[in-house]
């Protein structure tokens, strides 16, 4: 999955009017990977410590980022059904005292949650729910009360696209600033595209440059477009 930290910005917020109630806005990112970069630099321009609560059963796309935005990272206990353990969570929070703890609703199941964000607020620690892998109805969306601080999507989980993610941002908290145009995960959108296109027309595997050759010039030269492109672009990498 593709993550960079070459379109961080502080500027206008990308507002969506169709944003749940509750929400003030939701902010669209190249991955859920750089959405979860930027909101924890944000924190910590804020001056937050940068300290955030994992499940111990969690994926690359919170490490990789918490990693990379220097965060120290604990874990809280999960029971057999994947909810929250409350008492582990509850040891966690006093004993770390993390500005952000991360609830994952696995396979687009919701988890135990009333109980999770009471303890986090009881602790003044701020809540990302995690929905990367599940889609919310209307109807759902209308059920989550109380809101969490923040909620993250995965857009390649919900729809035939290579990459993306969304960020929404709760009522009275600071909205995330949006990334600028980057030439490279434009190139690294591109390439997806055109490899998908020569997997379904059942090429063999094989480097985007031959894929090209053996269908014609115009897969093949996508690379080299995008490539002039970074070029020709001041701060495009």
């Amino acid at each position: 999955m593709f993550l960079t930290t070459d379109r961080i910005v502080s500027g206008r917020n990308f507002v969506w009017r169709t944003a749940p109630l509750g929400f003030d806005s939701s902010s669209c990112f190249g991955s859920g990977r750089e959405a979860v970069y930027q909101l924890l630099k944000d924190m910590e321009a804020e001056g937050h410590p940068s300290r955030i609560l994992l499940p111990a059963f969690h994926p690359e796309g919170l490490v990789a980022p918490s990693r990379l935005a220097g965060w120290q990272m604990n874990e809280f206990l999960l029971n057999e059904w994947l909810d929250p353990d409350l008492d582990s969570l509850k040891k966690s929070l006093a004993a770390h005292r993390p500005t952000l703890a991360v609830l994952i609703h696995y396979f687009g199941l919701f988890k135990e949650r009333h109980g999770f964000l009471d303890l986090c607020r009881e602790n003044g620690t701020l809540v990302l729910e995690d929905f990367a892998q599940g889609w919310i109805e209307p109807a759902e969306a209308r059920s989550l009360h109380p809101f969490s601080d923040y909620q993250l999507f995965s857009l390649p989980k919900l729809f035939p696209v290579p990459d993306g993610g969304v960020l929404q941002v709760a009522s009275g908290r600071k909205p995330t600033p949006v990334r600028r145009w980057s030439p490279r995960h434009t190139r690294f959108v591109a390439q997806e595209f055109t490899g998908n296109i020569c997997r379904t027309l059942a090429l063999k595997p094989m480097p985007l440059r031959n894929c090209g050759a053996s269908r014609g010039n115009l897969i093949g030269e996508v690379p080299m477009l995008f490539g002039a492109l970074d070029q020709a672009t001041p701060g495009g990498d």
